[in-house]
């Protein structure tokens, strides 16, 4: 037993754990750990739908440019490179990184980066905060996504959101919404979302293309426990490659403009990443046809 632990020990010591990220075919961040975070010296808030090419070197980006192209030729592969990252303050790393896509449905969603340190990796300079949290949450609750999206478990994480109280997840298609889930925090508010209570507003989000439709709801709808604070009802449009996919409407209270971006920022994430399943479920249901009941 001790030698068997003496062993483990000795391997632990000489194993590392590799950052793995995921890009989607425009080279955004769809998925990051937290030892990405480490390597690129920036929270994963920051790093949320920014592209790859920030953090790459000119001959670096060329190579990658090339197997982006590669993985939408449905192929399996595993590619190794030397990529020169520049990280958030601007010093110099280079790593060896085994590029490989993902598929669902035998379709490539996007791409994975396993990355093996040659150096050191720097040091996370910025501590988590709430926000990376959340976005730490949306992105392992999309890496696990298996047939079909569980819209509840996703619209029941965004309702985690600080100073939120209302979350609804609309599909768009034909010009008419069709709501996929919603959720209410009693302790934050005491109505509950209605699907078509704002139809023109949110079906313009998705017309428009609208980073935000907002609404200020009156004191009296959504009061705080001492009724004077002013919610915000605000809709974001979950596109891909400019498709508008989807409507995002959260109801919140807070600082308006923080809120703003960050939810803008989820809306990115979710609209890019999910597309894939929601074409999936739209080709499952043509394949089928209508069901008489």
């Amino acid at each position: 037993m001790i030698a068997q632990a003496s062993v483990r020990a000795a391997a632990d010591k000489n194993l590392k754990r590799c950052p793995v990220l995921k890009i989607d075919f425009g080279g955004r961040f769809v998925y990051v750990d937290e030892l990405s975070e480490e390597l690129l010296a920036m929270p994963a808030e920051n790093l949320f739908g920014r592209r790859i090419k920030e953090f790459l070197d000119e001959s670096s980006y060329t190579v990658l440019l090339s197997l982006i192209n590669c993985g939408r030729h449905y192929e399996i592969f595993f590619k190794a490179a030397n990529f020169t990252f520049i990280d958030a303050g601007k010093n110099r790393h280079d790593y060896n990184v085994i590029i490989s896509p993902n598929f669902i449905g035998g379709n490539p969603v996007n791409l994975q980066i396993t990355v093996n340190p040659l150096d050191s990796r720097p040091q996370l300079a910025s501590e988590g905060t709430a926000a990376g949290t959340i976005i730490r949450q949306l992105f392992d609750f999309v890496a696990n996504v298996g047939n079909d999206v569980d819209w509840r478990q996703l619209t029941a994480l965004l309702l985690m959101i600080e100073d939120v109280a209302q979350v609804g997840l609309f599909r768009y298609s034909n010009e008419t919404l069709q709501i996929l889930s919603s959720a209410l925090n009693p302790s934050r508010s005491n109505e509950s979302i209605v699907p078509d209570a704002t139809p023109e507003n949110l079906i313009n989000v998705a017309i428009k293309r609208e980073s935000s439709v907002r609404i200020n709801v009156p004191d009296e709808v959504y009061p705080d426990e001492n009724g004077n604070e002013m919610f915000a009802d605000a809709a974001y449009p979950l596109l891909c490659n400019d498709n508008c996919w989807g409507v995002m409407r959260i109801i919140h209270k807070g600082d308006h403009s923080r809120m703003d971006t960050l939810l803008g920022d989820i809306a990115n994430f979710l609209g890019n990443t999910l597309f894939p399943f929601i074409c999936r479920e739209s080709a499952r249901n043509e394949v089928s046809g209508p069901s008489f009941t």
